[in-house]
């Protein structure tokens, strides 16, 4: 049954979403973004204040809703993106401003790159403890960039990201996007007739020869849910056994999402780690090297156990010890950078832990703000390695974000084909069923998509 949708028309507003950054730089006005008319299922809140500064570029003229074009200055180098969060406000008139950081040196240049079904209601066991308090570390302002990352750390919680620039063929690449994604968001119908003709999760678990580790009754208890299990093809293997698990079981519920062989993130889609997979989990993290965790949960008995050491900060897990370097909360994320040692090497592996507990489970966020927080942070994460992404099941808020993170991405190199959201979810459902699952989550894509290209 669908639900009755609200039609609203103030996804991207002028009068709250862009404000008049300070002289000189020039400002794209409201007629420039295209009015989305979205019928969405969620009620979407007035995003942060979003400025657009330009130092020193000469794009196409953008005319305003009085055909006067603003007059770009004479020299053309790059295009810088800065978003402004400001305090939000019932009135429809901006609040002033912030100082806006000075404008990026050729130091500073990031290099860019040329180019429903089931939803994991069968839990078979929990066993969640109570979270300490997040430590309230005192924030540092990141240094100055030199190279693609300069002296900002993004695995440090207590840094924050930089201003993302944009060159001028990346700004193309999103005018074009935009134009895209409005067309297409002004035939919801179409976009829901095509995600339902993606296979079901119950239709891809009917072909038992490719789940049969996940299947073996060795691995029962190691499955959260009993109808969201990986692909015996893109599953992770562990490498060796920990604990008193046997040498030849290299089982565990997670799966390896990545649309294609290009320098773009790879993801490992897992579930909530199990009370029994401790191990298993910071196993896989510190063999593959995970530089981050991104957690769309919270700490409960059914839905994900407490796999970190919340209330001693530190503690063994087999032959890995864990522990909580520091804890900062950043509005409705958590960010922990956590250390994991093997006991029987000199080995030490640091990952950024980023918790984000108020995605519904089922739903969506009341808007895409933090979700774009965390996607602002993992651009500075190098792509050599995956990241762990994590729920409850694994697909739901996983594959969303999932979805997210690798459309905007492919969207600044350039590839249009991104804008095709339905296909993309196509894809990674083939390396693990049942990713995104719901029409509202796709709904959730697109408006999310939207405003981070805008942003």
């Amino acid at each position: 049954k669908l639900v009755d949708f609200i039609s609203i028309s103030k996804s991207v507003s002028p009068s709250s979403s862009l404000r008049k950054p300070p002289p000189p730089a020039a400002r794209i006005t409201a007629s420039a973004i295209p009015t989305l008319h979205l019928p969405l299922p969620f009620p979407e809140q007035p995003d942060p204040t979003c400025t657009v500064a330009a130092s020193a570029f000469s794009p196409p003229q953008v005319k305003s809703s009085q055909k006067t074009p603003i007059q770009p200055p004479a020299r053309a180098e790059t295009v810088a993106l800065y978003l402004y969060p400001a305090t939000r406000s019932t009135t429809a008139t901006p609040t002033a401003p912030p100082s806006p950081p000075p404008a990026p040196s050729s130091k500073r240049r990031r290099k860019t790159d040329p180019a429903a079904g089931a939803t994991g209601n069968s839990p078979l066991r929990g066993g969640g403890r109570g979270r300490s308090p997040a430590s309230s570390a005192p924030r540092r302002s990141s240094p100055g960039l030199t190279g693609p990352q300069g002296g900002f750390d993004p695995l440090d919680p207590n840094a924050d990201p930089p201003a993302r620039v944009l060159m001028p063929d990346q700004v193309k690449h999103c005018k074009t996007a935009l134009k895209v994604l409005d067309k297409t968001l002004k035939k919801p119908a179409a976009i829901f007739d095509d995600f339902r003709g993606l296979p079901a999760i119950r239709t891809s678990l009917q072909l038992a020869q490719k789940f049969t580790v996940a299947r073996s009754p060795a691995n029962r208890e190691r499955n959260r849910y009993t109808d969201v299990l990986p692909f015996d093809e893109t599953r992770i293997k562990l490498q060796s056994s920990t604990g008193n698990q046997t040498s030849s079981n290299d089982y565990i519920n997670a799966s390896l999402i990545k649309y294609d062989d290009k320098d773009q993130t790879k993801f490992i889609s897992t579930q909530g780690p199990l009370v029994n997979t401790f191990e298993d989990f910071w196993q896989m993290v510190f063999e593959n090297s995970c530089p981050v965790i991104v957690m769309l949960t919270k700490f409960d008995i059914v839905k994900c156990d407490e796999y970190l050491p919340l209330s001693k900060g530190q503690g063994d897990y087999g032959r890995l010890n864990i522990k909580i370097m520091e804890t900062r909360q950043d509005g409705e994320l958590t960010l922990r950078s956590v250390k994991v040692q093997h006991n029987e090497s000199d080995r030490v592996h640091t990952v950024l832990h980023i918790q984000h507990s108020t995605w519904p489970d089922h739903g969506v966020p009341d808007d895409s703000s933090t979700v774009r927080k965390i996607l602002k942070r993992l651009y500075y994460i190098p792509k050599e390695h995956p990241v762990v992404a994590h729920c409850s099941a694994g697909i739901g808020r996983t594959g969303a974000y999932i979805t997210i993170h690798n459309t905007v991405e492919r969207i600044l190199r350039g590839e249009q084909a991104a804008t095709n959201l339905v296909e993309t979810v196509g894809k990674f459902r083939s390396q693990r069923p049942g990713m995104v699952q719901t029409e509202v989550r796709l709904c959730y894509l697109f408006i999310s998509v939207f405003k981070s290209v805008i942003g």
